[in-house]
């Protein structure tokens, strides 16, 4: 009941890394029949750029008894798409600690994937023009003691003289020691 109701894709995989056992989740999550999955190996369904570390975590079950994996991967979709998955996968043995066979437990992350790329690129888009925008920026944070820069870009630089590590997490009272005050037309606060 486990292995056909689970929420996530779970496999028994031959030494050979043909597929013995597939539940309806990994079916579903691949697009594949169980028949159709049965005629596979994990490496005819893995990216190119993941077999690498497919092997590479094989190789340490097989040279570490008792130890378990957990990696993530691409798997190619029957209709041709890749989804990300994390993979736990641990090497049955028998009585006399011979490899029988791997469980793998398969989960998409792809959505969660997709989420870390955005915020990537917004974070490299977020740099770029903080750094390059000709006003004054600086970040701050609230604390007990008030507010602490905890970043600023070129031009803050330039109207108080400071470096970068000279200003970070010092207060913002540091700012009238410099001359410049939220009153400066220079500067616009929010």
């Amino acid at each position: 009941s486990t292995f056909e109701y689970a929420m996530i894709g779970i496999c028994l995989t031959g030494i050979d890394g043909s597929f013995l056992m597939v539940n309806p989740a990994l079916t579903q999550m691949l697009g594949y029949s169980t028949s159709e999955m049965k005629k596979l190996t994990f490496e005819e369904l893995t990216h190119p750029d993941d077999i690498r570390i497919s092997h590479q975590k094989v190789k340490r079950m097989m040279d570490h008894p008792g130890e378990s994996v957990q990696f993530e991967k691409r798997y190619r979709k029957k209709d041709g798409d890749y989804i990300w998955a994390s993979v736990g996968s641990f090497l049955l043995r028998d009585d006399q600690a011979n490899p029988e066979y791997f469980i793998t437990h398969i989960e998409n992350i792809t959505d969660r994937k997709l989420a870390e790329s955005q915020l990537i690129a917004n974070e490299v888009k977020f740099r770029t023009f903080f750094e390059q925008v000709a006003d004054y920026v600086m970040i701050l944070e609230p604390r007990e003691s008030g507010l602490y820069i905890v970043d600023m870009n070129e031009a803050a630089h330039k109207i108080h003289g400071y470096t970068r590590a000279e200003m970070l997490n010092q207060s913002l009272d540091l700012l009238d020691e410099t001359g410049v005050t939220a009153d400066d037309e220079r500067i616009n606060m929010i």
